[in-house]
């Protein structure tokens, strides 16, 4: 997809949104917008965008966080309308720090989550409610790491869960990360075929997920990794 005339004139003109030095707004936008491009496929973009910063760079994001988002979702909204794409829902911009960003630059990744599956949805007539959660990342048994931006969290095989793994021992909505009432996560099993294992243990229904806590989603391995 390339980038149109007005389309550079929109990045041009929301990069001087926000004044000062630092990480500059463009350089968050044509991220994104890099994103969304390699996310094209069979007439679908993204709709969810996960940008990761530098922790000496989270004041200045939180402050233009705001106009971002806004900047974004039109900036989207124009590539989608030029290039003829279908979103599965509403844009949706998930931020977190990383000490493996360099201060001054993101890095941005693109998920297609399918509303059923958006934090936003309603299941059986009841909002769920969204907590944020800061320096908290799934460690994959390859060493990936994805931060967990928010609960409820689901793990799963299919293309809409929040971490998306292909592999056929898991289910396609496996499992659930919650918040627990005053603090900490907990692990639920949302009727997978093979189960979880957390430390070694069965989990029947629901468990505690310490920091450190090794869970296993079929033949998967995971850990919850908490911390800078």
């Amino acid at each position: 997809m390339s980038e149109s005339p007005r389309l550079e004139r929109f990045l041009e003109s929301t990069a001087r949104m926000v004044s000062g030095a630092g990480l500059h707004p463009i350089e968050v936008l044509q991220r994104i917008q890099a994103a969304a491009e390699g996310s094209v496929r069979d007439g679908a973009i993204a709709n969810v965008y996960r940008v990761e910063y530098a922790p000496p760079d989270g004041a200045r994001v939180e402050r233009m966080r705001g106009q971002l988002e806004r900047g974004a979702a039109r900036m989207l909204d124009e590539q989608a309308r030029e290039a003829n794409l279908s979103a599965l829902g509403p844009w949706a911009f998930e931020f977190s720090e990383s000490t493996a960003v360099a201060q001054g630059t993101v890095r941005t990744s693109a998920v297609f989550r399918e509303p059923a599956h958006r934090p936003e949805s309603v299941i059986q007539g009841a909002t769920q409610a969204i907590t944020r959660q800061r320096n908290k990342r799934i460690v994959l048994g390859d060493g990936t790491r994805v931060p967990l931006t928010h609960t409820p969290f689901v793990i799963g095989r299919a293309q809409g869960c929040d971490l998306a793994v292909a592999d056929l021992s898991i289910s396609r909505r496996h499992a659930e990360i919650r918040s627990r009432p005053g603090g900490g996560l907990s692990i639920r099993d949302l009727g997978s075929r093979n189960g979880i294992t957390l430390d070694g243990e069965r989990v029947d229904g629901e468990a505690d997920l310490p920091p450190g806590a090794l869970f296993v989603l079929g033949d998967a391995q995971f850990w919850l990794e908490a911390g800078p």
